[in-house]
C-alpha cells in the first residue's frame, strides 16, 4: 500500500503546483480525523521538508491514481477515507443490503467461467443466477419471462451473437422490462475497441478477467442502483 500511496502523491504534485517539489517520499502519516489529515515527509536536494494535505485533498489523490491505473471504483457506492497502518485508504458503502434479492442472468459460453462466476456472487448470498450459454438463448428466456433480472452478465463473446449484439437488441425491444436491464460485460483479454464500444452501447461496466469478487460485486451493484424502478 505504502508504494501506491507515494505515487498518488506524487501524481497529484502534477496537478498541484503549490504543493512543495520533492525528490521522493520518506514516510506519510494519515488520520481522517485530524486536520491536517495527511502529513508528508519528503527529501528534496539531500534535506527533508514537510506538507500537509486536507482529508479532500487526499481524496481527490486517490481518485485521480484510481482513474490513472485503471482502478475499478463503483460509482454508486458512498466512498469514504479511513486510516490503515497509518495510510489513507477507501471503503465503499452500498444502500442496497440485501443481496439475496438481486437477480443475475450470467450469459457465457464457456461452462468452466459461469461456475467461477457463481461463486463468486455466491459470496455475497447472490444466489439467484439464470446461466445461459448462448446470447440467443438469452433473448428467447426474456422474451418468454414474467420475471426479469435486475442485471445481466454477459461475456463480449457468447457463440452465436456478441455481448454487445445481446445489449443492442435488448435495447431495440419494446419491452421496457427488457429494454432497460443494466449491463455488465466481460472480457477474456484486454480490447479497448471492445471495450469502448460496449460503454458507448450502454454497458454499466466492462471488466477484465479474472475478476476479483469486490470488482464484480460492485458492479452488479452499482448497475442495480441505477436501475431498480422497474424490479
Amino acid at each position: 500500500m505504502e508504494h501506491e500511496i507515494k505515487a498518488a502523491l506524487r501524481d497529484y504534485r502534477q496537478r498541484k503546483p503549490e504543493l512543495p517539489a520533492f525528490d521522493k517520499i520518506v514516510s506519510v502519516d494519515f488520520n481522517q480525523d485530524r486536520t491536517p489529515a495527511l502529513v508528508a515527509v519528503c527529501s528534496v536536494n539531500m534535506q527533508t521538508l514537510q506538507f500537509e494535505m486536507s482529508l479532500a485533498e487526499v481524496g481527490a489523490a486517490m481518485m485521480l491514481y484510481c482513474q490513472k491505473n485503471h482502478v475499478p471504483l463503483p460509482r454508486k457506492g458512498k466512498k469514504s477515507l479511513i486510516s490503515v497502518d497509518g495510510a489513507p485508504a477507501f471503503v465503499v458503502s452500498y444502500i442496497w443490503h440485501n443481496f439475496s434479492n438481486i437477480r443475475i442472468m450470467l450469459v457465457d459460453e464457456n461452462e468452466a467461467v459461469r461456475t467461477v462466476i457463481k461463486k463468486l456472487m455466491k459470496q455475497r448470498d447472490i444466489e439467484s443466477i439464470i446461466e445461459v450459454d448462448s446470447g440467443l438463448k438469452a433473448l428467447s428466456i426474456l422474451n418468454n419471462s414474467k420475471t426479469f433480472p435486475n442485471v445481466i452478465i454477459s461475456n463480449c463473446h457468447v457463440g452465436n451473437i456478441s455481448g454487445i449484439e445481446l445489449m443492442i437488441r435488448m435495447r431495440e425491444n419494446i419491452n421496457s422490462n427488457i429494454n432497460q436491464i443494466p449491463f455488465v460485460m466481460l472480457q477474456r483479454e484486454r480490447n479497448p475497441y471492445e471495450m469502448n464500444e460496449a460503454l458507448r452501447m450502454g454497458a454499466e461496466k466492462v471488466l477484465l478477467q479474472p475478476v476479483s469478487c469486490d470488482d464484480l460485486v460492485g458492479a452488479v451493484l452499482d448497475a442495480c442502483s441505477m436501475n431498480t424502478a422497474s424490479h
